[in-house]
């Protein structure tokens, strides 16, 4: 299954994130792994600095309406 990927902001060649919300690593070739938080909220850590992965996906796409975002808020 092929989901469209971009450029994660200040890390281009490093990461890329998905339309649903997937952060991909490039020089593994794997799917990092999303964490919880106490509030529900998905985070990843990248080069010793955590991330809302909804955040990520904000920058990167943008566009809201009729998103494929699969995180919780």
């Amino acid at each position: 299954m092929d989901e469209q990927r971009v450029p994660i902001e200040g890390y281009e060649g490093l990461y890329e994130i998905s339309a649903t919300g997937r952060v991909f690593s490039l020089s593994t070739n794997r799917y990092r792994v999303r964490k919880g938080d106490e509030y529900g909220y998905r985070w990843v850590k990248l080069s010793k600095k955590n991330f809302r992965t909804k955040e990520l996906w904000e920058k990167a796409f943008g566009d809201v309406r009729g998103c494929q975002y699969r995180g919780q808020e």
